[in-house]
């Protein structure tokens, strides 16, 4: 299995190495990610919100969170004696930090980053009167603290200072040299031990009078010359039935693939709409995919290229002949950009995969443009498989009157009528019933009988006075969209105690044994919790991989459940979960 981060030109092997070496230490690093406790708010007051765990004192809580215990006692009205389970609601801390204006910064993109308004940034820094520069202090006011949790027990034992890059040569860097952000927390010995550098040397290169440091410190560090770098183990074994079916399948062993995936790594440019984390995650998890496909006989290369690179634009890319020879493509996350390369594809042999892009949301290619034999797979479920999903769950209701919530909105329309006809092949419960904002309160006051109400508005005001009628009513249940999760203020507040449910495409659970299993070695490996993205870099590039290049079906992924349908021109996977949202967390209830 080769592994090529490239524009498809053949690269002198040190110099690619290196470009990966230096490349993935200074953003998988930067991209820590750490347990933080939850925030939300009660009354209109933002509170950090804090599950008690076993053996937990509220001396250890105070300690953690910095918080004088008379507070916290004063939040929760409670004495000294707390329980495992208890859901405790600690004043939230503020701090100020300075921020140093980088190359084509903006001052909406530093407001965005900070979610500060932009009225903030200027009443604070008067200077920015006359315009933003490069190098400029900003002084960013009233901060949320982020509270580092410890880490869960299954986690306590892995080595939370190891970083390794995979390779499987030697490395020679000459005079590289990162820059590291500092976390909350983190101390300059605990750097040096990490980056294996002397700490004289670190204070020297920063020119640090001290060895004390500030969360958010940004530290240049000088790498060794040379680097070991270890082999990457196997990620997952799969059961020896699998394997003896694949051991004897020809095409595993005789088909050589060439596979292409377009991730959005930016790296000639300043980052500023913040694309390249989710590329670094995204690309990590297919590393940990292709240690896996290592299980079967397969013989293949990935070429990872950036598709927002500035010396080589998207459609030269097309335009050239680099993707002629390849059989496999993941599209770009952008749904336009995966448009113009559908467009690209129609008289091509090369199959695609989206990862993101419903077929729905490539509104532009319609279904009689890709012709001949299926090459698209998509991994996101549509709207009317989602609905579908939302459906089946209904139909395993007892005991439930349904009650169908209507806007006068022409789009919503559409989607309730595809899920009024969805149902029609389901045994429901109960007849659906019709109703709208001015009357929907009335079904509910049916005694003995849980009404359970569907609204399927992406956003709207109405999402909140749903949710708020449900947390003041014992018998009623809402359903909606995903989207409720981001637009909904009241979904956020801790006054919201039944939360909501609704149909998703994917779902993260660290108790699943596989995920369990590879999160260890992706934070023993990346020094970072392992991420809803990572995860679907890993399905993307083992599920599909299998899936489209030799037809053999893995219905589990890490947080995908794929069931496929042929609909003559493309692949549509129509799995989902059903997931509840509450207490600010996402659970599953049916899949």
């Amino acid at each position: 299995m080769i592994l090529a981060l490239s524009r498809l030109q053949p690269l002198n092997g040190n110099k690619m190495k290196r470009v990966l070496f230096v490349f993935f230490l200074v953003i998988g690093i930067q991209g820590f990610c750490q347990r933080y406790a939850k925030i939300g708010e009660r009354a209109g007051v933002k509170f950090y919100i804090h599950k008690v765990a076993d053996g937990e004192t509220l001396y250890g809580i105070q300690k953690l969170y910095g918080v004088d215990m008379d507070k916290i006692q004063e939040a929760n009205n409670l004495s000294e004696t707390i329980e495992k389970g208890q859901r405790l609601y600690i004043p939230i801390r503020y701090h100020d930090i300075k921020h140093t204006v980088r190359n084509r910064e903006t001052l909406y993109g530093i407001s965005k980053k900070y979610s500060v308004p932009i009225d903030s940034l200027k009443a604070h820094n008067p200077d920015l009167i006359d315009g933003l520069k490069r190098g400029q202090q900003l002084l960013i006011k009233n901060l949320i603290l982020s509270i580092e949790l410890q880490p869960h027990e299954d986690d306590r034992n892995q080595d939370s200072h190891a970083v390794e890059v995979q390779n499987t040569d030697q490395l020679f860097l000459n005079d590289s040299i990162v820059e590291y952000i500092v976390q909350q927390g983190e101390t300059l010995y605990s750097i040096s031990k990490r980056f294996m550098v002397p700490m004289e040397v670190l204070l020297a290169r920063n020119n640090l009078s001290s060895t004390a440091l500030k969360p958010n410190q940004i530290l240049t560090i000088p790498l060794k010359r040379e680097m070991k770098i270890k082999p990457r183990p196997n990620i997952l074994q799969f059961d020896d039935t699998t394997r003896q079916i694949l051991n004897q399948d020809s095409l595993f062993q005789n088909k050589k693939f060439q596979a292409v995936v377009l991730l959005p790594f930016n790296l000639d440019t300043i980052d500023i709409k913040g694309y390249r984390s989710y590329a670094v995650e995204y690309y990590m998890g297919a590393l940990l995919a292709i240690d896996s496909l290592k299980s079967y006989p397969v013989n293949g290369s990935f070429h990872f290229i950036d598709y927002l690179s500035k010396s080589m634009p998207f459609d030269s890319l097309l335009q050239g002949k680099e993707l002629d020879s390849v059989d496999l493509i993941y599209a770009p996350f952008d749904f336009q950009l995966s448009e113009k390369l559908a467009k690209w594809s129609v008289d091509k042999q090369v199959k695609i995969v989206y990862p993101l892009a419903s077929h729905h949301a490539l509104k532009n290619i319609p279904d009689t443009l890709i012709l001949g034999t299926p090459k698209a797979y998509f991994m996101n479920p549509n709207t009317s498989a989602l609905l579908e999903v939302m459906a089946r769950h209904l139909s395993t209701r007892d005991s439930v009157q349904i009650v169908l919530i209507k806007t006068a909105d022409s789009a919503e329309i559409v989607v309730y009528d595809e899920f009024l006809r969805l149902t029609q092949y389901l045994d429901l419960p109960t007849k659906i019933q019709e109703a709208t904002f001015t009357n929907y309160t009335y079904f509910s006051k049916k005694s003995g009988l849980k009404t359970v109400y569907v609204l399927l508005s992406k956003c709207s005001p109405k999402i909140d006075e749903l949710l708020q009628f449900s947390s003041e009513t014992d018998n009623v249940e809402v359903y909606g969209l995903k989207e409720w999760k981001k637009c909904s203020s009241f979904l956020k507040s801790v006054e919201d105690l039944k939360g909501y449910r609704f149909p998703n495409p994917s779902y993260l659970s660290y108790t699943e044994p596989n995920v369990k299993f590879i999160h260890k070695n992706y934070r023993k490996r990346y020094n970072s919790d392992l991420t809803k993205m990572a995860c679907l870099g890993f399905d993307a590039t083992l599920n599909m991989a299998l899936y489209a290049l030799y037809d053999h079906f893995l219905p589990n992924g890490l947080v995908h459940n794929f069931q496929f349908i042929n609909t003559g021109t493309n692949y549509m996977n129509t799995g989902a979960f059903m997931l509840e949202f509450k207490d600010l967390e996402e659970n599953l209830i049916d899949k």
